[in-house]
């Protein structure tokens, strides 16, 4: 933790130690410190998205989207605050704007996997289903390897009733990590809508085992279920 006399510090320095009580959820003590650095310095981008996150720390999202706001108007290609703010929107359930600034930063940084990930979720909050796909195809070019991406196209390859390929999704998710809950109870389900009675109910089985307290309900109804076409998700 960095310790400075008040007499000689400059923004960077408030900025600093904004970010170290962040870092420890001391977030009225990171504001005070970011309120500091911008006073000195009003052109610091950093310090304003860093205060942003502060904001958020202590449930004032509006006041986070001001500061956010601030760091885009002095760093017009920051890709990280345009990101942070799709998420802050998507919060408050302004999906629309989500979009659009997971379009900007994914723009400035073609790169960013959370960036198609969290417009992936936007997309299937909006029943965008085939964007939603789209946004994980390009997060898993990028991680290749992460589960909840490829649980998270599941689940909207589910909602399209392409159970196939839902099914792939589910499969590699649990090759990743065998242990990751989530997937067994969709793929039990899938594989049941594909009439698979024996491995989705096997799949049922181990999503129960795994805690998946939904899971049991699930299985009560299984036999109930097999003259209908389709288990309730």
């Amino acid at each position: 933790m960095m310790t400075t006399n008040s007499t000689s510090m400059n923004d960077k320095d408030y900025n600093n130690i904004g970010v170290d009580k962040l870092d420890t959820g001391e977030y009225y003590e990171a504001i005070t410190h970011f309120n500091k650095a911008v006073e000195i310095n009003p052109y610091n981008s950093g310090a304003y998205f860093n205060r942003s996150l502060a904001w958020q720390g202590i449930n004032h999202p509006l006041r986070a989207i001001e500061d956010l706001d601030k760091a885009i108007e002095l760093n017009p290609s920051y890709y990280k605050a345009f990101y942070q703010r799709g998420n802050i929107n998507c919060d408050i359930s302004k999906y629309d704007l989500a979009i659009l600034d997971y379009d900007k930063a994914i723009f400035f940084n073609d790169q960013y996997f959370e960036a198609y990930n969290n417009r992936g979720h936007v997309n299937c909050t909006l029943e965008n289903y085939i964007n939603a796909i789209e946004d994980y195809n390009n997060a898993l070019d990028i991680n290749p390897f992460d589960k909840e991406a490829y649980f998270n196209r599941a689940y909207a390859y589910s909602e399209l009733r392409n159970y196939s390929k839902a099914i792939e999704d589910l499969k590699k998710a649990i090759e990743i990590d065998k242990n990751f809950v989530l997937p067994y109870r969709m793929l039990g389900i899938c594989q049941y809508n594909l009439g698979l009675f024996d491995e989705a109910k096997l799949n049922i089985e181990i999503a129960l085992r795994l805690g998946d307290e939904d899971a049991e309900e699930l299985l009560s109804l299984f036999d109930s279920y097999k003259d209908i076409d389709g288990l309730p998700f």
